[in-house]
């Protein structure tokens, strides 16, 4: 019985076994705002952010400082990325005033990477051959 218990442990261990990789973003916060001014109430920035298909996340990352100018960089986690092939991870960033009004900023142009398998164990077989049929 402690076997059987085993088996099933490990079992469940094996199938509950997920693959994930990394992105960077890296993005320096504006420093003025839309009329040419220096920026004085840079509350945050926002990182929009996808895995293929799949749907938008976001992160809000405060404010370097009220006049922005730093260099951010955010590593996020991507999930379950193919076992052969490979996922692309695209990205957006907007910023965001402290006033009432809480403006947010057009977003950034999309930046995209792709995160390539690990291909070992991966080659896909040639098609089979001799193929015949005989139709009576």
């Amino acid at each position: 019985m402690k076997k059987i218990l085993l088996a099933v442990m490990l079992m469940i261990g094996v199938a509950s076994v997920s693959y994930a990789g990394t992105a960077t973003i890296t993005y320096t916060e504006p420093s003025t705002n839309q009329a040419g001014n220096a920026l004085t109430d840079l509350k945050e920035t926002t990182v929009y952010w996808k895995q293929d298909a799949g749907a938008e996340q976001s992160i809000k990352v405060p404010a370097s400082a009220l006049s922005g100018g730093g260099v951010i960089t955010k590593v996020i986690t991507i999930v379950d990325p193919p076992l052969c092939g490979s996922t692309i991870v695209t990205a957006q960033v907007s910023a965001s005033n402290t006033n009432v009004t809480n403006f947010e900023s057009v977003r950034s142009g999309v930046v995209s990477g792709t995160k390539s398998a690990n291909q070992t164990g991966c080659t896909v077989p040639n098609s089979p051959f001799n193929l015949t049929i005989t139709v009576q």
